[in-house]
């Protein structure tokens, strides 16, 4: 993670668990699935998710939708991933 505020180094796997381990901290609840729809109309906000049979209402919302790298198979470029080359 070369762009993230505040962090030096550090892979993504490993800011995921530093992230959990935070909110764990503070006895927040995470749900690892898929939101099929979210109404932010009004407050507390309502997610449907794929999996789950009643929706999570939540006053706050952080939206992870992770991201993926397009590669140009030009020379060096495997040689200096994570090195600068992203």
């Amino acid at each position: 993670v070369e762009n993230f505020p505040g962090v030096l180094e550090a892979t993504g796997p490993g800011l995921v668990a530093r992230m959990r381990r935070q909110a764990a901290a503070f006895n927040a609840t995470m749900v690892s699935d898929a939101a099929v729809r979210v109404d932010v109309s009004r407050s507390p906000f309502t997610i449907t998710l794929d999996e789950a049979e009643a929706p999570l209402y939540a006053r706050a919302l952080v939206v992870a939708t992770g991201a993926d790298s397009r590669w140009l198979g030009v020379p060096g470029e495997h040689e200096y991933r994570g090195r600068g080359v992203s």
